[in-house]
């Protein structure tokens, strides 16, 4: 609510929360016009460059306002009237990736033609370079750089289409932000009120906290991933120097594993933060398949054992789940301790080495047996 302070009769009253449809407001004619006139009610210094632009390639499409920050982010403005509507937010990202592509040269030729249009005798390239925070020998726009694009929606209401994907949005680092724009009618006169409602100023900061939370995260995962690559690359030059013909020719992944399948047979490699393991799997869409597979195998245990010297061998019929795994592990080896991989590897081609010299007989009789019964 928005009330009027009456200081002569010590009380306030009621102002009237009106719709812009009523009050006759259009957005482009009104609206727009009040936010390019004065861009600080959207709660932020802001340097209006462009209105309507219809220069993109390949599209007619047309933010309704373009403007530079004090860090010399580029802004797109998007204003509604009464409702948001539901594609709002789809609308303003479409702008936003067409203005990603636009160069700094591009930004002050934009502004230019903004200047000339309105009939200023200015220059954009004065007016950027005096506006923009710390700038030094060139503008300091940020185009093109990583999550400097900001989105700005203006609406008197917003629908929970919209705040559902905003707050989707700012969880994953991008600068988008809800102005709620309220007319209000007292007597013959109207008035105006601009709220940031979201991410809202007392979130703002704890949600830019952990979208660069989930950024560093993501950051980490991919240093894993890459790090996971370079050791299955080094464990497949060692197999490719060896008498090993199993592994030749496979790719490394970013995976935890690596696999070869032969006769719907997975050998595999898996390595993580906590363990390494050598391992032979049962896994086809057909568990019937898989459990007669290892059931075969598992009758001649006793006897595979045997033949393990030292090696612990771990049975896993999985039988609340699909597929089976003989394998050996070791725990307590990282993956990710670079200077242990000499040590990793060695124990996973011997691992290897054992279970495909030992169980191919028994594999070939088994799948046999089965195809017999």
């Amino acid at each position: 609510m928005m009330f009027l302070i009456k200081k002569d009769e010590n009380k306030i009253e009621h102002m009237n929360e009106r719709k812009f449809s009523d009050l006759g407001f259009k957005e482009r004619a009104h609206l727009q016009k009040w936010i390019s006139g004065y861009p600080r009610a959207l709660g932020e210094d802001l340097l209006i460059i462009q209105e309507e632009y219809s220069g993109f390639n390949g599209t007619n499409e047309r933010p309704d306002l373009l403007a530079v920050d004090k860090s010399g982010n580029l802004v797109v403005i998007e204003n509604k009237l009464d409702d948001s509507g539901r594609d709002v937010t789809w609308q303003a990202i479409k702008y936003a990736s067409y203005c990603s592509t636009l160069s700094t040269q591009k930004i002050i030729d934009i502004y230019q033609e903004y200047l000339d249009k309105k009939i200023k005798k200015e220059t954009a390239k004065v007016n950027l370079e005096n506006f923009i925070v710390n700038n030094e020998e060139s503008i300091g726009l940020n185009l093109n750089k990583e999550n400097t694009l900001k989105i700005i929606l203006v609406a008197k209401e917003f629908r929970k289409e919209v705040t559902s994907s905003v707050l989707w949005l700012i969880g994953y680092g991008l600068n988008i932000k809800c102005i709620k724009v309220i007319p209000y009618e007292l007597d013959d006169k109207q008035f105006v009120s601009f709220e940031e409602i979201l991410p809202g100023k007392e979130n703002a900061e704890y949600m830019i906290s952990c979208a660069e939370k989930k950024q560093d995260e993501a950051a980490q995962t991919d240093k894993l991933a890459m790090m996971r690559q370079q050791f299955w690359v080094k464990l497949l030059e060692r197999i490719n120097k060896s008498k090993m013909e199993l592994f030749k020719g496979i790719s490394p992944l970013k995976e935890y594993w690596i696999a070869k399948n032969i006769n719907n047979i997975q050998y595999q490699f898996g390595a993580s933060g906590k363990s390494v393991s050598a391992s032979i799997n049962m896994y086809t869409d057909n568990d019937k398949w898989n459990k007669d597979v290892y059931d075969e195998l598992f009758m001649q245990k006793d006897i595979i054992e045997n033949l393990s010297e030292t090696k612990v061998i771990h049975w896993d019929r999985r039988d609340k789940l699909k597929g089976c795994s003989i394998l050996i592990k070791k725990e307590n080896y990282n993956v990710y301790h670079e200077d242990d991989w000499d040590d990793i590897i060695n124990f996973l081609v011997d691992a290897m080495v054992f279970l495909e010299k030992v169980f191919r007989e028994p594999v070939k009789k088994a799948i046999v047996n089965i195809k017999n019964r």
